[in-house]
């Protein structure tokens, strides 16, 4: 189903469509749109941990310093 077509079809189920004979059901649109989502959403998966811990995790993240256009050309052409 196309993204045009399938927001039309929820516009009929949230606004109603007397010709199809529906009635006008927001909540339910919502609820649609939520399901279909579940299929495009990536959902986070739940990991244990069993073994034994090693070593203590300090939390620290490093943060590469920014590199100019010429530097990075140096570096990566073998040049010093």
């Amino acid at each position: 189903m196309s993204a045009p077509k399938m927001a039309g079809w929820l516009d009929k189920v949230a606004n109603g469509d007397e010709k199809l004979g529906v009635k006008a059901d927001p909540g339910k649109a919502v609820d649609l749109i939520l399901k279909a989502a579940e299929y495009h959403i990536p959902k986070l998966a739940r990991t244990e941990h069993s073994g034994e811990v090693t070593q203590n995790h300090t939390g620290e993240v490093g943060i590469r310093p920014q590199l100019t256009r010429e530097e990075w050309l140096a570096l990566h052409s073998g040049e010093k």
